[in-house]
């Protein structure tokens, strides 16, 4: 085993919700990108990761999830949850670059009625969603 997970984990709701398992993701290329950028001017900067569900539906068909349950974690769960070998990419950006990311983002959901609450300044998309605007604090 890799490691351990304390609670299950699936990525069967993560087009449109927060998933752990998005988030182990997410969590492991940030900590990565900080051990690599250590020592270097940008090592201090604010950091934002993302992940995408390669397994979340769609057209892999209604079985195309991960779910993984608490406890070993092993490389077959590694390879569920990132199947391709990407390249971890670290961009110095502006804020507004950012805004604009998010808002793309986001814009794959257009569909889905809004439900925006507000943490840390930002408005963070909650279950569904409809166009978004990205609100400043």
């Amino acid at each position: 085993p890799l490691g351990r997970v304390a609670a299950d984990m699936s990525t069967c709701f993560a087009q449109v919700a927060e998933s752990r398992a998005m988030r182990l993701v997410a969590n492991s290329m940030e900590a990565h990108a900080r051990r690599v950028l250590a020592g270097t001017p940008e090592a201090d900067l604010p950091m934002v990761a993302t992940a995408t569900p390669y397994r979340a539906g769609g057209r892999g068909g209604a079985l195309n999830y991960t779910d993984i349950r608490a406890g070993e974690l092993s490389v077959r769960h590694l390879f569920d949850l990132c199947p391709f070998p990407d390249t971890l990419v670290a961009l110095r950006i502006t804020g507004a670059d950012l805004v604009e990311q998010m808002e793309r983002a986001a814009a794959i959901l257009a569909f889905m009625t809004p439900r925006v609450r507000r943490t840390s300044g930002w408005s963070k998309i909650g279950a569904f969603f409809s166009p978004v605007q990205m609100l400043r604090p």
